[in-house]
C-alpha cells in the first residue's frame, strides 16, 4: 500500500471516527489528489486538511473538486424531486438505487458524489411509457437498450430508468434475480425500496460488475461497508445469509466487510471468518485503488478483466474483435434505428468503427495499447484473485 493510499485511508476514518489526523510528509501532493479524485473520495481529504497548512495548489484542488461534489449533489436533488413527482402524478410505480439512498449514509450527503440517477420501473412496459411523462418535465432522450433508457436533465444530471436490475453476466447470480419485485416494500404514493438484506446483496451484485467490467475504486467498497453498518441492528441476518448464499455472493460479501475493517476501521456485526493473504490483499488493494470508480483510473488496465470474461488467456485479438463488432442487443441500444432494420447491422458495425477510429481516436489507440499490453500471466494472476475473493 502506497504512503498516499495509507494517508487517503487515514484521511476517511478521522472523517467517519475523529481517528487521528494523517500526516502528509513523505506524501507527494499532487498524486494524493489525484488518487483521491479517481476513488471518489475527494471530500473527506478536503475535510481533513482544510483548515491545515498545505501548499496554496493543493488546497485550491481539493476545495474546487469539493464544491464541484456540492454543485453536483444539488442539481441531483432537485432532479430527484421532479423525477418522483413524475412518477407518483401519472401513477407508475418505481424505486430508486444505489446513490440515492447511499449519500445519506456518508458524514455529509455531497460526499458521496454520484454518476448517474438509477430508477427501477415495477411495469417492465412502462419504461417506454415514461418518455412523454419524462420529456414533458424537462428531460431528453439519449439512448435506449435493453438495460436502461438514459435521459439528461438540463442541470446536467442524468438518468437512467431502468425495467430490470439484472444484467445477465454471469449465469451464479440468475436464481438472485428471479422476481426482484418480491423484495420490494412500499414507501410513499407509488415509490418503493428494496429491503436491506436484499438491497446489500443487489449492491455486491452490482459491485461484482465492476470488478467484471470496469473498476472499482475505494468509494464503492465503503458504501457497503456504510450501508451494513447503518442497518446492522435490524438486518435480518438469516434471511441475508439465504440470499447470499443463493446469489452465490456469500464469500465476495465477507471481503467486502473484510476490507471495510481494514481500510475504514467499519466492524459491522459479521463475522469475518476468512482472511487474504498479505500478498492476495495488496494485490487487491493495488486493483481497487488503481482502477478508481468506473474504471476512471490513468494507470488501470481494464483488459485483464475482460480478458477473463472471455476466458483466462483469451486470445487478443478476439477480445478486439468483440468490441468493434458487438452483439445485435448491444448495438440495438447504440442505434435504436436497428430495431426496425436488423439487416443494417454491418453497415452500422463500419459506422461505429468509423466513428471510434476517427472521432475518438486517442482514446482508441490508448485502449489498443492496454489491450496489446495486457499478458496473459497478468490476466491469469487477476483471475485467480477474483477466484479467492467470491467472483
Amino acid at each position: 500500500m502506497t504512503n498516499e493510499t495509507t494517508v487517503l485511508l487515514q484521511s476517511c476514518k478521522h472523517i467517519l471516527h475523529n481517528h487521528d489526523k494523517p500526516s502528509l510528509s513523505d506524501v507527494d501532493e499532487k498524486t494524493l489528489f489525484e488518487l483521491a479524485k479517481e476513488n471518489g473520495l475527494a471530500p473527506f481529504l478536503y475535510a481533513t486538511f482544510k483548515d491545515d497548512s498545505i501548499s496554496e495548489t493543493f488546497k485550491k484542488a481539493l476545495k474546487t473538486l469539493n464544491l464541484a461534489y456540492h454543485k453536483r449533489h444539488l442539481q441531483h436533488e432537485e432532479t430527484i424531486k421532479r423525477l418522483r413527482s413524475t412518477f407518483n402524478n401519472h401513477g407508475i410505480d418505481f424505486l430508486f438505487l444505489k446513490g440515492v439512498h447511499l449519500k445519506d449514509l456518508y458524514p455529509s450527503p455531497h460526499m458521496r458524489a454520484s454518476g448517474d440517477i438509477d430508477v427501477l420501473l415495477k411495469d417492465k412496459q412502462a419504461v417506454d411509457a415514461v418518455e412523454p411523462f419524462l420529456k414533458k418535465a424537462g428531460f431528453t432522450s439519449k439512448m435506449k437498450n435493453a438495460q436502461h433508457d438514459l435521459y439528461t436533465d438540463a442541470n446536467g444530471s442524468t438518468v437512467e430508468v431502468h425495467p430490470t436490475v439484472y444484467k445477465a453476466f454471469s449465469e451464479k447470480y440468475d436464481r438472485l434475480f428471479e422476481n426482484e419485485w418480491q423484495h420490494a416494500t412500499h414507501k410513499d404514493a407509488h415509490e418503493y425500496r428494496f429491503t436491506p438484506e436484499f438491497e446489500i446483496c443487489y449492491l455486491l451484485y452490482h459491485l461484482a460488475k465492476h470488478f467484471d467490467a470496469s473498476g472499482v475504486g475505494l468509494r464503492s467498497i465503503l458504501d457497503i461497508g456504510l450501508y451494513v453498518q447503518d442497518h446492522k441492528d435490524t438486518l435480518d441476518f438469516k434471511y441475508l445469509d439465504t440470499l447470499l448464499l443463493k446469489g452465490s455472493l456469500h464469500t465476495f460479501y465477507k471481503t467486502i466487510i473484510g476490507l471495510n475493517q481494514i481500510y475504514f476501521d467499519l466492524a459491522p456485526l459479521v463475522t469475518v471468518d476468512q482472511t487474504l493473504s498479505n500478498a492476495r490483499l495488496n494485490q487487491l488493494t493495488a486493483y481497487i485503488v488503481t482502477s478508481g470508480i468506473h474504471g476512471k483510473g490513468k494507470h488501470f488496465n481494464m483488459f485483464h478483466a475482460r480478458r477473463i470474461r472471455e476466458g483466462q488467456s483469451a486470445n487478443k485479438v478476439k477480445v478486439l474483435l468483440r468490441i468493434l463488432f458487438p452483439s445485435m442487443d448491444t448495438m440495438k441500444g447504440i442505434y435504436p434505428s436497428l430495431k426496425k432494420t436488423p439487416v443494417l447491422l454491418p453497415l452500422f458495425w463500419v459506422h461505429r468503427i468509423f466513428k471510434i477510429t476517427f472521432k475518438r481516436f486517442k482514446t482508441s489507440v490508448h485502449k489498443l495499447k492496454l489491450l496489446f499490453s495486457s499478458s496473459k500471466e497478468e490476466a491469469e494472476s487477476t483471475a485467480s484473485m477474483f477466484e479467492d475473493i467470491g467472483l
